[in-house]
């Protein structure tokens, strides 16, 4: 996902909360949001930019974690524009919840689903699947490095949601975005997702 896809949805999250008048946790926050960060760096980061363009305020913690509120200016920017999607709200854009269902035997994206957690019983059978989608990347012949390793930073980002007890949903979009283009790899990304989103 991109940090630009990240920024909004921490806003989307603070902006739902706004009535609070509250500081909310930056960890619970970032949660909410559904995203995935590698950890409390990347966290900081992300406030940071928002707090530098005055959106948030907030106390960040040395030691990681922190409390953070949306600003008035950080409410218009939701209701007026957005990081990912310029000159589009970011309480219009519909990209940042997904559900995967069944669809003539294939999967599909469909927007507006509000469950972000997943309870996994098949992990074993994920990871075997995971893990042969993998192997069948790397040793294609017809796709590009270049896009052998963004599909494999995709699959890294489901394994990390996945550890997390969370839907990958982005990663999962954008893997199946580009396994399109190849008919074996779509089909076993198409078999990931079967298993990741129970889909019948």
């Amino acid at each position: 996902m991109k940090q630009s896809e990240k920024l909004d949805l921490i806003l989307k999250t603070l902006y739902n909360s706004r009535s609070n008048e509250e500081y909310s946790d930056l960890t619970e926050t970032i949660d909410k949001s559904g995203i995935t960060t590698v950890g409390e760096i990347e966290n900081d980061t992300l406030i940071s930019r928002l707090i530098t363009d005055k959106l948030v305020e907030g106390n960040l913690f040395e030691e990681g974690g922190g409390f953070i509120k949306i600003t008035s200016r950080g409410i218009d920017y939701v209701e007026e524009d957005s990081y990912s999607l310029k000159g589009s709200p970011i309480t219009n854009n519909n990209y940042y919840n997904t559900n995967i269902s069944n669809s003539s035997g294939g999967v599909s994206v469909v927007n507006s689903s509000n469950n972000v957690h997943v309870n996994i019983s098949n992990i074993g059978d994920i990871r075997n699947k995971i893990e042969d989608l993998v192997k069948a990347i790397q040793v294609s012949s017809i796709i590009a490095e270049e896009q052998k390793t963004e599909m494999i930073e995709c699959i890294d980002e489901i394994r990390t949601s996945l550890d997390r007890n969370k839907k990958p949903k982005y990663a999962f979009d954008a893997l199946l975005a580009m396994a399109n283009n190849f008919a074996g790899i779509s089909t076993l990304a198409i078999e990931v997702g079967k298993l990741i989103f129970d889909v019948k």
